[in-house]
């Protein structure tokens, strides 16, 4: 229940903004209790994103290791 991000990019400006509420407001009804975005930027704060600590993200990982994951294509509800 931890969503692994990488960088995005948009023709059209405000795009990741957009694509990124959808994204995370779907995460949180699938109970994703993480979204790793794992490098901070202006933009990613503009979003709402908050760095934690090493230790919160080990731990973070940890307790969802045993969760059960959504493998294959993805439909938003």
């Amino acid at each position: 229940r931890v969503f692994f991000g990488e960088s995005m990019f948009a023709v059209m400006a405000d795009a990741s903004k957009a694509a990124f509420y959808h994204l995370q407001s779907q995460l949180a009804e699938w109970q994703f209790t993480l979204i790793d975005c794992q490098i901070m930027s202006p933009h990613l704060a503009s979003l709402g994103v908050s760095e934690i600590s090493r230790e919160e993200f080990l731990e973070i990982l940890s307790s969802n290791a045993a969760e059960p994951s959504r493998v294959g294509p993805w439909r938003f509800e």
